[in-house]
């Protein structure tokens, strides 16, 4: 029979790791739902759009200035990247991977926003300002193309992509 010694400062040391691995979990579960003001009901993407259809007014300014998600929330009106970033953190809060996207027009210098993520079926589908769009395209690029032909560029979460 083989015997097992663990030495007092090994179990110390597993000790601390464990209780501040526990210590993150829950710091990050906080963080998780520190975004206030959304209702219980908005468990999926449909759900959070007639939030927004239902609550909310598109509002766009001059000079454009943005808002975080807690401040759309409270004051329920913004523009195209406004509706991006709180559908993007409503979607992370659902544990649904999105990305906010940013495109540029042909010609202009007019832009929008949008969020995107993924089906199940691996088609990209997007939110745009109080609607959902199903591409049924499988390629990020091209779902953004299909509903916008004169795209420019395309840069998601802040890196280039066309």
């Amino acid at each position: 029979m083989r015997r097992i010694t663990i030495q007092k400062g090994e179990i110390v040391k597993k000790g601390v790791i464990l209780l501040l691995t526990l210590a993150f979990l829950i710091i990050m579960a906080v963080q998780a739902w520190a975004l206030e003001g959304v209702p219980t009901y908005v468990q999926t993407p449909q759900s959070m759009v007639k939030w927004f259809q239902n609550d909310f007014t598109y509002a766009w300014t001059i000079p454009f200035s943005k808002k975080s998600a807690q401040e759309m929330v409270e004051q329920k009106s913004g523009a195209c990247y406004d509706f991006a970033v709180l559908a993007s953190e409503v979607l992370s809060k659902l544990n649904i991977s999105n990305s906010v996207v940013l495109i540029k027009f042909q010609g202009t210098s007019v832009g929008h926003a949008i969020c995107v993520w993924q089906a199940e079926d691996g088609t990209y589908n997007f939110i745009t300002n109080k609607k959902i769009v199903y591409t049924g395209e499988k390629n990020i690029n091209e779902a953004v193309m299909k509903y916008y032909p004169d795209t420019e560029r395309i840069i998601i979460d802040g890196q280039k992509s066309l």
